[in-house]
């Protein structure tokens, strides 16, 4: 007999930590040390880029750029690594509303940029035309000690950084405590492309169906051989 307990992903999304400051003050540069140390924990992370004046990831002429261009709503280019999508959306879409539309097994999101989201910011000092402070801001990061009610980080202080960030934001177990498999009574280890494979074919076969709950958390499913 094999059993087991498939977790579907939470109604609440993920922490969200957005880290804003003026143009050339090291946005870039702390989000991506954080992302980095993260990551290094096993953790999923998704990085989210305000950015206002438009951007274009789609290079003018290639075949997904064409086919974007040709009025697609959605534009993907799928590779065996990685996955480019572009989607067409209103004026100025939310961080929130970003967040909302992100994969279900993510574990943390690392802004940059939305001063004016709700989210919990890290403000980054210096650069050009400094931003008056937004709110919610938790951290600060600088080359030198600024006087704020706020804990202060020196910009090269990234693994102190992210112990706090990580505090901020509550347990986060990796890989997502989403499949749990036993067979005849032994609990059998997944790592994450198996876990991720699991729950990704089951989610999507239970979701199908009629009469599920959408505050659905637990699917528990035997088989007999």
């Amino acid at each position: 007999m094999t059993s087991g307990t498939v977790v579907l992903p939470e109604t609440l999304t993920p922490p969200v930590i957005s880290v804003v400051g003026a143009s050339d003050s090291g946005k870039t540069r702390v989000a991506e040390r954080l992302i980095r140390d993260l990551t290094a924990r096993e953790l999923r992370i998704a990085s989210v880029k305000h950015c206002p004046h438009g951007h274009s990831i789609n290079s003018d002429g290639t075949d997904s750029a064409r086919l974007f261009a040709a009025g697609a709503v959605v534009s993907i280019a799928a590779s065996p690594d990685q996955m480019t999508a572009v989607a067409r959306t209103g004026p100025d879409i939310s961080l929130a509303a970003i967040v909302e539309s992100l994969p279900r097994n993510i574990d943390l999101v690392i802004a940059e940029g939305f001063k004016t989201s709700n989210a919990s910011k890290i403000m980054v000092l210096g650069g050009d035309n400094p931003i008056d402070r937004p709110e919610n801001i938790v951290a600060v990061v600088g080359d030198s000690a600024a006087d704020t009610d706020v804990p202060w980080f020196h910009s090269d202080d990234s693994i102190g950084l992210t112990e706090y960030v990580l505090q901020q934001c509550g347990p986060i177990t990796p890989g997502d405590r989403r499949v749990t498999l036993t067979v005849d009574g032994r609990k059998v280890s997944l790592n994450r492309f198996s876990s991720s494979a699991f729950s990704g074919t089951i989610e999507g076969f239970i979701r199908s169906l009629n009469g599920i709950p959408a505050d659905a958390r637990n699917v528990e499913i035997t088989l007999r051989f």
